[in-house]
């Protein structure tokens, strides 16, 4: 004895399901991005709260790229200010996952 089983619209409901994964995972990823982004404005060390405020997020299609463009950015996470330790930015990324490319790059 056998069994036939016949499916229609299975692309559709592939599709479908396909979409919602995707939906969640952009939610995920959106989520992620702003737990990073209030991790680091924590942790960036205050004096005039200048830097803390300079801290920006883009959520791209399968990445998050956040930015901070405060010109002392680079010397506080070198250790410069007795409030972080040197490498905080590293060190909250890395806490998120492995990176891809680069963690932490001065840009003019």
């Amino acid at each position: 004895m056998s069994i036939k089983v016949k499916l229609f619209n299975i692309e559709s409901t592939l599709r479908d399901v396909a979409n919602h994964f995707n939906t969640e995972a952009d939610a995920n990823l959106k989520k992620a991005s702003v737990n990073i982004r209030e991790e680091l404005v924590s942790a960036t060390p205050i004096d005039t709260g200048n830097a803390r405020a300079h801290w920006n997020n883009v959520v791209k299609s399968d990445s998050v790229e956040i930015t901070n463009d405060a010109p002392y950015i680079e010397a506080l996470n070198n250790g410069h200010s007795k409030q972080a330790p040197s490498h905080y930015i590293e060190a909250i990324a890395l806490k998120y996952g492995t990176p891809l490319g680069v963690i932490a790059e001065l840009r003019n």
